[in-house]
């Protein structure tokens, strides 16, 4: 499977290290909200997937099915 070009845009920007998944996460993330897109997850999102995680979480340990939202 070959990567697109375009997953490699910003990686000029980030400099080769371990942390350059993180780099190139806030680069793609600054970009986002330059030009008004959403490809990057935020803390919306992070929120989401939390509570998510937790309700999970919960009715796994009680044994209870709990409804999201």
């Amino acid at each position: 499977m070959t990567i697109p070009s375009s997953y490699y845009e910003l990686a000029h920007q980030v400099p080769a290290c371990v942390a350059s998944n993180t780099g190139r996460l806030y680069a793609q993330f600054a970009k986002d909200m330059r030009e008004g897109t959403h490809f990057t997850p935020d803390f919306v999102h992070d929120g989401a997937r939390h509570k998510l995680l937790d309700t999970l979480e919960t009715s796994s340990r009680t044994g209870m099915v709990k409804k999201l939202g």
